[in-house]
C-alpha cells in the first residue's frame, strides 16, 4: 500500500514529469526513468538532435554549443551522420537536466535561464551554468537548485 501512495505522491509525479521532459528533449528512442537508464543511453552516444533540441528550445545559445564540442567538429559529425561520443552526451544531458530542474524550481523558463546565466557569490562570481562544463559544476549547481527549493536559500 505505501508503494500506491508513493506512486501518487506529489513528488514522484514531478520527479516522473522530469524523465519524461528530459527523454523528450534528449530526442531518446525509448523514455528513461531512472539514472541507470540515461546512463545506458548516453554510452551509446546521443543523436545531435539532442543538442539540436536544447537550442531550439532556448536552453543553449547557438555560441555556447562549444561547451558540448567544438563547433567544426559538430559540423563533421552532422555531415558523416554519426552521433555524439559518451562524453559529449553526458555534457549535454548534464545541461538539460540542470536546466529542466531550474525550470521546475524557478515555475518558467525565463526565471530559470536568468538564474543560471547571473554570477552568484555563492558560486565565486561565476554563473551557474559556467559550472555546467564539469561533472562537479553540474552537483553544485543541482545542490543550489535543491537548497533553493527546499528553501534554504533566499
Amino acid at each position: 500500500m505505501s508503494y500506491l501512495l508513493r506512486e501518487a505522491s506529489p513528488r514522484y509525479e514531478r520527479r516522473t514529469e522530469f524523465w519524461r521532459k528530459l527523454s523528450s528533449l534528449l530526442d531518446l528512442k525509448k523514455p528513461v526513468y531512472r539514472p541507470i537508464d540515461l546512463a545506458q543511453a548516453l554510452g551509446e552516444g546521443l543523436a545531435l538532435t539532442a543538442l539540436d533540441a536544447l537550442v531550439r528550445e532556448g536552453y543553449l545559445q547557438p555560441a555556447e554549443v562549444s561547451l558540448v564540442a567544438p563547433p567544426r567538429t559538430l559540423t563533421h559529425r552532422r555531415a558523416r551522420g554519426e552521433r555524439l561520443r559518451p562524453d559529449e552526451s553526458e555534457r549535454v544531458a548534464r545541461i538539460a537536466k540542470a536546466m529542466l530542474y531550474a525550470e521546475q524550481v524557478f515555475g518558467d523558463r525565463t526565471r530559470a535561464l536568468k538564474w543560471l546565466h547571473a554570477p552568484k557569490r555563492r558560486l565565486d562570481g561565476k554563473t551557474p551554468f559556467q559550472l555546467l562544463g564539469t561533472a562537479e559544476g553540474a552537483q553544485v549547481v543541482e545542490e543550489e537548485l535543491v537548497a533553493i527549493d527546499e528553501g534554504y536559500v533566499a
